[in-house]
């Protein structure tokens, strides 16, 4: 029982037990009120209930209907893209509405972005950096949120996003330029204050990375001092870069000095990008032709679940999606304290396997053919924070959910009065 059917039951019960004749006739019709009101109240409840019943049914139905449709779309263009057959991943896009573009720079940067992590890496670089495609990588960059960063750290945010590895200098130079315009996108009041225009922010971009090395890489002998590079700043080429001949400030150059010595720039590729990590850690994973147990460092995102073989581990060995799956505990007979994904589409049918990507011995990744995936924390206490944590990853929007469940229902209602009517 609800607690407003207990208040309403308690209020009503107190007022029945006193005899009817306690009370002057007011008093009776007011009590009279509250049973009526009681009555009304029970059957709203009821209602409120089946509706949520209803509701809760429609989602589940909606969210199935949307994964269904549009993770195989998504993974059949990946998989062309990983093929290198470009024009043909966005025109399949396309056709399959879910993009309106296939010329689009943004549609196009938006894309890669959501999906990087299953992208391949070497053709991933061969596409943005073609020059031809310079305007994806410029929307692909504009879109790493930058806002409120100094430069070195909008550098360093970059370069990770891209999975940087090695480039041509002239991609390197394109890649200076698309930073300055985002950073004075995202920045401006800063960008001004520091730089004053786009072509110094992109100087004081590509001086970052060569401080960088002259710092931090053992090759080069001759290493600039701070002093050096502070003076770097106000020299006649990078006067004539900024407003009034200002320079860029010493005391600025001075901090990226410090810092980089202290906080080295990696510019090294990173399979994680712009995935915050919501958990991570290790748990034992049984395999899928031999059910043997291995170690494995598992790292949640909100959209998908990696594994490692190491927790320093550059590529994951796996990569599971976790749209249209359910989480939940269950047991076996080796391992304690377990819990399993499995589709949601397989309640009632048949197993359905798990859309996820497998690294062979070669590097390469494949589809995988799990259909339950099942995992062994160490306790209770960490099973149930795993299973909570990809819980909250699989939420659906109840606002737009119960829109969608209200506009269908009304529309039936109209069909059934249409109907009626004849």
């Amino acid at each position: 029982m609800t607690l407003v059917e207990q208040s309403a039951s308690l209020t009503v019960n107190n007022t029945s037990s006193n005899s009817t004749g306690q009370f002057t006739e007011d008093e009776n019709q007011t009590l009279m009120l509250l049973r009526t009101n009681k009555e009304k109240l029970l059957i709203e409840i009821q209602q409120i209930k089946k509706e949520i019943t209803e509701v809760t049914s429609r989602i589940n139905e909606l969210q199935s209907e949307v994964d269904r449709h549009t993770e195989p779309k998504v993974l059949d263009a990946i998989e062309l893209f990983n093929q290198g057959l470009f024009t043909d991943c966005f025109e399949r896009l396309v056709n399959v509405q879910i993009l309106t573009d296939a010329d689009s720079p943004v549609e196009k940067a938006n894309f890669l972005a959501s999906n990087v992590t299953l992208i391949n890496l070497e053709k991933f670089h061969k596409y943005l950096y073609k020059p031809g495609n310079q305007d994806v990588m410029r929307e692909f960059l504009c879109s790493v949120p930058i806002e409120g960063l100094t430069l070195l750290d909008s550098v360093r945010k970059c370069f990770t996003s891209l999975m940087f590895n090695e480039a041509e200098s002239d991609v390197i130079t394109r890649i200076y330029k698309f930073i300055s315009q985002s950073y004075f996108r995202q920045n401006p009041e800063e960008a001004e204050k520091v730089f004053g225009t786009e072509d110094a922010c992109e100087f004081a971009a590509g001086a970052i990375v060569f401080i960088n090395t002259s710092i931090n890489n053992s090759k080069v002998k001759e290493k600039m001092t701070e002093e050096d590079f502070a003076n770097y700043g106000q020299c006649r080429e990078v006067k004539e870069m900024t407003p009034n001949e200002r320079g860029i400030p010493r005391d600025y150059l001075i901090s990226v000095y410090r810092e980089l010595k202290r906080n080295p720039l990696q510019l090294t590729s990173n399979y994680n990008i712009n995935k915050s990590v919501l958990k991570q850690g290790n748990l034992y994973k049984e395999g899928g032709q031999y059910r043997t147990w291995k170690k494995r460092f598992f790292v949640l995102h909100s959209d998908f679940l990696y594994y490692y073989v190491h927790a320093d581990d550059e590529k994951p060995k796996g990569i599971i999606v976790l749209a249209n799956l359910e989480v939940r505990p269950t047991s076996d007979s080796s391992r304690k304290f377990c819990f399993e994904l499995v589709s949601r589409e397989s309640r009632d049918k048949l197993p359905q396997v798990i859309k996820a990507t497998k690294a062979t011995d070669g590097g390469t990744h494949v589809k995988g053919k799990h259909s339950r995936y099942i995992m062994s924390a160490s306790s209770d206490e960490e099973r149930d924070e795993w299973i909570m944590a990809i819980k909250d990853t699989l939420k659906v929007d109840m606002v737009y959910a119960l829109l969608q469940w209200r506009e269908q229902n009304k529309l039936n209602q109209q069909q059934q009065a249409a109907t009626a009517s004849f």
